[in-house]
């Protein structure tokens, strides 16, 4: 009978521990080479030196206010050569750059209308030199220079090009797609919230900042009256994700993130469709303009890497073995609980051995029981410090800290932190926690109160009755004295469009 129970016992013991074996060493199917994409993309910053305010009355231009070191506008590129390594090629779109091209560009006096007026007239940005810069990192950056583009209205394509190779990024591989893909997932990858809104924008640029939307290819599209190639994604593509690049779940480019369509005004956005330029429009423009780039065999199997190296009319076809995607590990806290099920499991085995194999005598059975509780209680203070050690990591691993960041140039791009309880802002110093210099266009001394509620995600902005009022980035103004929820990742502005405030969760 003890023989039996000791087969069954067995076979119990080694069924469990090949279960606990198989959970911890079982790799993982998930891919990482979409997320690897972010090595490759960049912001693109047009920026101004030493700007300022002025208005134009038709015959003069009269200063108004300094503005010091500023950018306009921004969006997203990412970098294309003839291997991944030392690139010096940046794709883009036209429109991220058009003010920088259509303008002087190589310094002297340079003028952007806001949209705004003073006393009638039209108030404009000038600036000696502006430049456009390629982030890194918050303060890494090299300047790029436009070496071809394509018109916003035609391909709205565009190239830039540093002067000398980069380390610090890699060049991406591209996929020309076909209509087997329709339904495929893919990703639009870049730093939404950047782009063509003036003054606005975040003020992180590394690699930790750079975005991923998912979604799938709806079709393929032609344009009518420019024969244009683009696909239509339910992937969400932002202001700010222009120019990144639209990849596949393997990490190859498809098509290059640029245009929002609406029914609706951009912040009530109801019906809306997104379209990146096709690949295959890409891949034309940078062989015309002859920019070196890489590339697989076209189709939707993946397979084998081709590099194309664009020189003239010649293409040059090589094929090296595509990247291999990293592998995915599980989580710490996941590894800690199976080998803590491990032990229990371990541990009731050796007190069933125990009591199957002990003899019948009450002095014998007696001390085997004293065993057993023991045994049961290091096993309980196992499992609650196993219990611990993993609530301590969730915890740490969900902790959130709610900041805003003033995005002007007299704050410094420092953040404040947030929370339950409200933060003046206004000019005030007495009362105001994020203080803005006397004479600052548009802000009252006490111009509203920002706060963060942790149960909803939401910040929480109320206008103190000022004199300009505190606006929505499209503009719309909020009433006074009146709560209202504003998200993680958008901003506002107090009073002018140059006092952009941003919310972030970091």
């Amino acid at each position: 009978m003890r023989k039996k129970a000791m087969a069954r016992l067995m076979s119990v013991v080694m069924t469990l521990a090949m279960a606990v074996s198989v959970a911890v060493f079982l790799p993982t199917t998930v891919s990482a080479a979409p997320n690897e994409v972010r090595n490759g993309v960049v912001p693109v910053i047009f920026f101004m030196k030493d700007a300022g305010y002025y208005v134009y009355d038709g015959v003069n231009f009269t200063f108004i206010q300094d503005l010091g070191d500023v950018w306009l506008s921004a969006g997203s590129g990412f970098f294309v050569g003839d291997s991944a390594e030392n690139p010096t090629h940046i794709v883009t779109n036209y429109h991220v750059v058009a003010d920088y091209v259509e303008g002087s560009g190589e310094g002297g006096m340079y003028g952007i209308y806001t949209g705004y007026e003073y006393q009638g007239y039209p108030v404009v940005v000038m600036a000696k030199t502006c430049e456009l810069r390629v982030y890194y990192d918050d303060n890494d950056y090299d300047v790029a220079y436009v070496d071809s583009y394509g018109s916003v209205d035609k391909v709205d394509l565009a190239i830039l090009t540093l002067r000398d190779t980069t380390t610090k990024r890699v060049a991406l591989p591209i996929k020309e797609p076909d209509e087997n893909m329709v339904g495929e997932k893919v990703y639009a990858v870049g730093f939404p919230a950047n782009a063509d809104n003036d003054f606005t924008g975040a003020s992180h640029y590394g690699l930790r900042d750079c975005s991923m939307n998912d979604g799938s290819i709806s079709k393929f599209v032609v344009s009518s009256g420019t024969g244009v190639q683009r696909i239509n994604t339910n992937a969400p593509i932002h202001h700010g994700n222009s120019g990144g690049p639209l990849v596949d779940e393997d990490g190859y480019v498809v098509g290059v993130c640029t245009n929002v369509e609406s029914n609706s005004p951009y912040a009530n956005q109801i019906e809306v469709d997104y379209y990146a330029v096709d690949s295959r429009e890409l891949t034309k423009f940078l062989q015309k303009n002859s920019i070196p780039f890489f590339t697989t065999g076209g189709g939707n199997g993946g397979g084998k890497t081709s590099q194309t190296e664009a020189t003239g009319d010649d293409v040059v076809v090589t094929t090296p073995a595509p990247p291999a995607p990293a592998k995915a590990t599980m989580p710490v806290w996941l590894i800690i609980t199976l080998i803590a099920v491990g032990v229990v499991v371990v541990a009731g085995v050796i007190v069933l051995i125990i009591v199957l194999t002990s003899s019948k005598s009450k002095k014998q059975a007696a001390q085997q029981q004293a065993q057993i509780n023991q045994m049961q209680q290091q096993n309980q203070m196992q499992m609650n410090q196993m219990q611990q050690q993993v609530a301590q990591q969730v915890a740490q691993a969900t902790k959130k800290n709610a900041v805003v960041r003033p995005m002007d140039t007299q704050h410094g791009g420092k953040s404040y932190p947030v929370g339950a309880a409200p933060i003046m802002v206004g000019r005030d110093p007495a009362s105001c926690t994020i203080v803005y210099k006397e004479g600052t266009v548009g802000v009252s001394g006490r111009h509203c109160t920002i706060s963060f509620e942790a149960a909803t995600g939401d910040f929480i902005v109320t206008d103190l009755r000022s004199t300009y009022g505190t606006c929505l980035m499209n503009g719309t103004k909020l009433a006074p004295n009146a709560p209202y929820r504003v998200h993680a990742g958008d901003s506002i502005y107090i009073g002018d469009k140059a006092n952009v405030i941003r919310m972030e969760v970091v």
